[in-house]
């Protein structure tokens, strides 16, 4: 998209889009188009990187076997209640009703799913302003989801869980 960007405006700088418009269409050459910033993605990776760490302590924990009576519920319960950690109140930007941030319907492609819609759709529509909210938002998700994970551990096998 940068490429893209910077490749489009020095066409316009140096005129060719003007050059080689039809004088006898009502065409005009595009708008030059803002530069698009660099971005901090770090809190992102880093709440991936936590993730994955939990991720691995679970499947190691699961793998030990299975616990029995209230153990085995609340941790059901911990499990089918989690994806809700996934969601937001306030919702997406643009759509406040669909409130999952890690996967969405895209608003212009329909039922194609995004991942990260918030952050994907920031970037994809030029709406450079929001993404570094949205960066911090599925961060923080991520990092609920993982202490989530940790807690479920903890309750699979104490000694394999971390922090």
């Amino acid at each position: 998209m940068r490429a893209e960007t910077v490749r489009v405006n020095g066409l316009l700088e140096d005129g060719r889009f003007t050059a080689s418009l039809d004088p006898t269409r009502a065409l005009q050459p595009p708008e030059a188009k803002v530069a698009v910033p660099h971005f901090n993605f770090a809190p992102l990776q880093n709440a991936l990187g936590g993730l994955d760490g939990a991720a691995a302590a679970f499947e190691t924990a699961r793998g030990e076997g299975s616990p029995a009576g209230s153990t085995l519920r609340s941790l059901n319960k911990l499990l089918y209640t989690s994806e809700r950690l996934l969601t937001r109140e306030h919702g997406l930007p643009g759509r406040p009703w669909y409130r999952h941030h890690i996967y969405a319907p895209g608003f212009y492609t329909g039922y194609g799913a995004k991942t990260f819609p918030g952050v994907r759709e920031a970037i994809e529509q030029r709406r450079f302003h929001e993404v570094d909210e949205q960066i911090v938002i599925v961060a923080d998700i991520l990092e609920v989801f993982a202490a989530r994970l940790v807690e479920a551990t903890q309750l699979l096998s104490p000694s394999t869980a971390t922090q």
